[in-house]
């Protein structure tokens, strides 16, 4: 019997705001892809599978591997400007990382 799996997926706007700042990052310092990901030790397809947002729930000690490539805490990585989602209702709702 196939498992349930109750892991969420992150949310795809927030996906996609990170990609574009580990990329302004990335190209900030003059960095390839596969130079960020030798820097920070991770796989070559795992920087430009962030920056298009094509994992759905990113690896804590990736995103640890990056921040430390940066020169960046984890949460310096995760902080940036990200626009507020608008519910049906017409208010803004917190964002989701």
């Amino acid at each position: 019997m196939p498992r349930s799996s109750t892991r969420k997926s992150v949310d795809p706007a927030y996906l996609q705001a990170l990609g574009q700042h580990i990329r302004e990052l990335r190209k900030a310092r003059g960095w390839s892809q596969d130079e960020l990901a030798e820097q920070a030790d991770v796989h070559r397809t795992h920087p430009g599978k962030l920056e298009n947002a094509e994992i759905g729930n990113p690896q804590i000690g990736t995103l640890m591997a990056l921040a430390a490539a940066f020169e960046l805490t984890l949460p310096e990585l995760l902080t940036f400007p990200f626009p507020p989602a608008t519910s049906v209702t017409g208010h803004e709702d917190p964002p989701r990382p």
